[in-house]
C-alpha cells in the first residue's frame, strides 16, 4: 500500500515536471527538396531520485504542517531517506510511522514528533532528554561508547517493551555501525522519565539520561504504542562527520526504484 502512495505522487510530479513542446499554430512551409522527417521530441520526465525525494519531502512537510510544529524540511528529508533505507532492506514495518528527535534544539523545546507518512498527519510532538555526558541545555557530543553517558546519533530500529525501572520501556536496535550499534549492549532504550516535561522545561531545568532517549512519563505509553515493533526512529544532530559516513542518507541506496 506504501508503495501505492510513492507512485501516485510520483506520477502527479512526473506530469507536473514534464515538458512539452508547445504546438504551432501555423506549421512551417515545406522546403523545394524533401528531407526526411524529424523524429518528434520525446517527452522529457525527470526520474532523478533526489528530485522525487524532495517532493515527497515537500509534500509531506506541507500536508502534515510540521513546519509548525517546529521539524525543519531539511530534517524530515533525512529521516526520510533513512527510513527508506531501512524499508527496502526489511528492517522496519510498512506502518508509515516515522519518529525524529533533533539534538539540534535544546532540552527546553519540543524536538521529538511521531508522524504518521501514510495518512500525512502528526501523531504526537513532544520533550525528550539527551545523555547527561551530551552536553547541559544543548547537546554537542554524541558517542556509541559503552558507559560515555552519552546520546548516539542515526536510524534505530524499535524493538519489544518491557517492563523496567522506569515502567513500561521499548527496546531499541542501533542500526549504523561506529554512530549506535552498541544500543543494546548500552541498554539504550525509550523509556518516560518525571523529570522531562512542560513544568521542567518552564522552568528551564529539563532532566537527563544515561544515554537514553527520555520522554514525559505520562506521554510515554502513547509513544510507546504509536512506535513499538519495528518502526524507524532517527536522531538527528548536523554532525558533520555522521552526515557524510552514514550509509542510511544515501539515496542511492533507498529502493526509490519508480
Amino acid at each position: 500500500m506504501f508503495r501505492s502512495i510513492f507512485l501516485t505522487y510520483f506520477l502527479l510530479f512526473v506530469t507536473s515536471v514534464s515538458v512539452c513542446a508547445p504546438a504551432t499554430t501555423n506549421p512551417p512551409k515545406r522546403k523545394k527538396r524533401p528531407v526526411a522527417a524529424a523524429r518528434p521530441a520525446a517527452r522529457v520526465v525527470n526520474h532523478n531520485p533526489g528530485t522525487v525525494v524532495d517532493q515527497l519531502v515537500r509534500n509531506l512537510h506541507q500536508a502534515a504542517d510540521l513546519c509548525s510544529y517546529g521539524l525543519e524540511e531539511k530534517v524530515l528529508k533525512y529521516a526520510f531517506i533513512g527510513y527508506l533505507n531501512l524499508r527496502s532492506r526489511g528492517q522496519i514495518t510498512d506502518r508509515g510511522v516515522l519518529t525524529i528527535v533533533d539534538f539540534s534544539k535544546p532540552s527546553t523545546e519540543k524536538r521529538f514528533w511521531v508522524i504518521d507518512i501514510v495518512n500525512q498527519k502528526m501523531l504526537l510532538h513532544t520533550y525528550v532528554a539527551h545523555g547527561e555526558g551530551s552536553g547541559h541545555k544543548l547537546p554537542s557530543k554524541f558517542s556509541n561508547t559503552p558507559d560515555s553517558f552519552q546520546s548516539s546519533l542515526g536510524f534505530y530500529v524499535t524493538g519489544e517493551t518491557y517492563h523496567g525501572g522506569f515502567g513500561t520501556a521499548l527496546a531499541l536496535d542501533g542500526a549504523e555501525r561506529n554512530f549506535n550499534s552498541n544500543a543494546r549492549s548500552r541498554s539504550i532504550v525509550l523509556h518516560g522519565s518525571d523529570h522531562v516535561g512542560a513544568k521542567q522545561a518552564a522552568q528551564g531545568k529539563m532532566g537527563r539520561s544515561q544515554g537514553c532517549p527520555a520522554v514525559p512519563m505520562d506521554e510515554k505509553d502513547k509513544i510507546i504504542k504509536y512506535v513499538k515493533n519495528r518502526t524507524c526512529l532517527f536522531v538527528y544532530y548536523p554532525d558533520k562527520n555522521y552526515l557524510r559516513r552514514s550509509t542510511y542518507l544515501n539515496i542511492a541506496h533507498s529502493g526509490l526504484l519508480l
